[in-house]
């Protein structure tokens, strides 16, 4: 059970302030008090850090800032074709750390081999990968043809505020057959809680 039995939160919350101020993002003691207490470590069964560390950095870097990019260039900009993607099929080739058998979940860039078909760096795709590679190649060339997404993935609205849920379409292998899932609002419990009330990072209008 690693982390939480050998990591006591000090540790955990200089950890997480140290990788935050990294991305230059620099918080008080209580602004960093208040994260911690929205991404309790006990959560995280590992044996190393990664994902304690890695979930609150990613809803920081990508996730957050993504969802409420999404709702202001469509609300802003008027846009009527804004749609948002999750690419959620942990891949069972993560580069050279397979050797070391760390298990990275979908790390930042796991969707990119996808999007260009090129395989895996060190395990070749099974026909599964494959056929999900396929499905995001003709998902995004259809988009750029025609800007249009299937059906049931809907558009953010253009009257989209910081708090209108949207629908995000997740490619994903479930039971070994790729598929485009819809799911509304994928979206962090801890954006609206914490990240979008800074000021400095949610200039929404």
């Amino acid at each position: 059970e690693g982390y939480q039995e050998g990591v006591s939160a000090g540790t955990f919350a200089a950890n997480l302030s140290t990788a935050l101020a990294s991305g230059m993002l620099f918080l008080s003691q209580q602004q960093l008090s208040t994260l911690v207490s929205l991404y309790p470590y006990s959560q995280y069964s590992l044996p190393y850090p990664y994902f304690a560390i890695s979930t609150p950095v990613t809803d920081f870097n990508v996730r957050c800032p993504n969802m409420r990019l999404a709702r202001m260039i469509a609300s802003v900009a008027q846009n009527p074709n804004v749609f948002v993607f999750q690419f959620a099929y942990p891949p069972r080739d993560n580069g050279f750390w397979i050797f070391e058998n760390i298990d990275l979940g979908v790390y930042h860039g796991a969707e990119i081999p996808f999007v260009f078909g090129t395989g895996g760096v060190v395990l070749p795709w099974n026909s599964a990968e494959s056929q999900l590679s396929n499905l995001v190649m003709k998902t995004w060339t259809n988009f750029f043809a025609t800007r249009t997404m299937p059906a049931s993935w809907s558009p953010v609205p253009t009257t989209a505020t910081l708090s209108t849920n949207i629908t995000t379409g997740q490619f994903v292998l479930a039971s070994g057959v790729p598929q485009i899932q819809y799911l509304l609002n994928l979206n962090s419990p801890q954006c609206s809680a914490f990240w979008d009330t800074l000021p400095f990072i949610s200039p929404f209008p």
